[in-house]
């Protein structure tokens, strides 16, 4: 009698750590889904609008550690679905091979996480801003190097900047000295501010703020110069420098005033943390299921494809 006791509590025993370990791995698949969503999110956006200065920083380092961490996400997204599937069916063998799906996504999440320390070293070290001087340098404008020119265009008109620091280090550049035609273009259109963002820029003010004279002087001079706020740019000729403005006006109305090399960064290191913190939650998580999955494994008969305690003890 005594010895019937001990088996049926042996069982339970083996039920429990069964059930527990079924309901840790469906309570990480529900985490997985939770936390590779919004990742899966900022990444396609920081693939889909900042691919393209891979050609300015000299470093694959940030698109390699987006597109990595943009399949671990999706692939995370797929599989803990997939998993929870053959949890709530039972089913033995998809489950096995999901368990060692989940553990080479899991390896990749940690890789996302170790090139996002490795894009955060490389922002400190100032090679990335050095890089970009160079190619401001020797690369814009060169035949071979339209990517380069296409990759500072487009910087330069989205983050409103122009140049690396500042943007008088345009006429120092290869392009601007192997211009024949006079007067020099001293900075590329790119650098030129559309009206929109100069009557933003010199005309916007909070209520509790007065305007002076010279700044409505200026405001409606600028409106003159721009009698609707639309894309189009203010006057591209005084911008690049082929002409002198209104005196009135000051050159912050006509070029982006602010380098780009520190809006840049400010992105690159906010993506940095997402790969570092992103990719370090993700592996944390897989792992776990990982883990949970094994025991979970370990609890089930492989060949009946259910829960056999019993034989498992024997």
């Amino acid at each position: 009698m005594s010895q019937g006791k001990g088996e049926k509590s042996v069982e339970e025993q083996m039920t429990q750590r069964f059930n527990g370990a079924r309901t840790c791995c469906l309570v990480l698949c529900v985490l997985i889904m939770v936390a590779a969503f919004p990742v899966f999110i900022i990444v396609a956006d920081a693939l889909h609008k900042f691919s393209y200065v891979t050609s300015l920083l000299g470093t694959n380092v940030f698109i390699y550690g987006i597109v990595v961490l943009l399949f671990v996400s999706l692939f995370s997204l797929l599989v803990a679905p997939a998993m929870l599937y053959a949890l709530v069916s039972r089913n033995q063998t998809l489950f096995t091979m999901l368990t060692f799906t989940v553990l080479s996504v899991g390896s990749m999440a940690g890789l996302a996480a170790i090139l996002g320390f490795s894009l955060h070293a490389e922002l400190r070290d100032e090679s990335l801003r050095e890089w970009m001087a160079e190619g401001l340098r020797r690369e814009y404008g060169h035949p071979q190097d339209y990517h380069v020119t296409l990759a500072w265009d487009r910087l330069q008109s989205e983050m409103k900047c122009c140049g690396v620091e500042v943007e008088a280090e345009w006429v120092a550049s290869d392009w601007f000295l192997g211009q024949v035609k006079y007067p020099r273009r001293r900075r590329p259109a790119s650098c030129c501010n559309s009206c929109s963002d100069a009557r933003e820029k010199l005309c916007t003010f909070h209520f509790f703020e007065s305007m002076t004279a010279v700044e409505r002087r200026t405001c409606d001079l600028l409106t003159n110069l721009c009698p609707s706020s639309n894309g189009a740019q203010v006057d591209e000729s005084v911008c690049t420098g082929n002409k002198l403005g209104p005196a009135e006006v000051p050159v912050e109305a006509f070029v982006h005033n602010e380098g780009c090399f520190s809006k840049l960064e400010s992105r690159l290191h906010f993506y940095s943390l997402v790969l570092i913190i992103g990719g370090h939650i993700l592996a944390i998580i897989l792992f776990s299921l990982t883990i949970s999955s094994f025991i979970l494994n370990y609890y089930t008969d492989p060949f009946l494809g259910s829960y056999d305690a019993v034989n498992m003890i024997g």
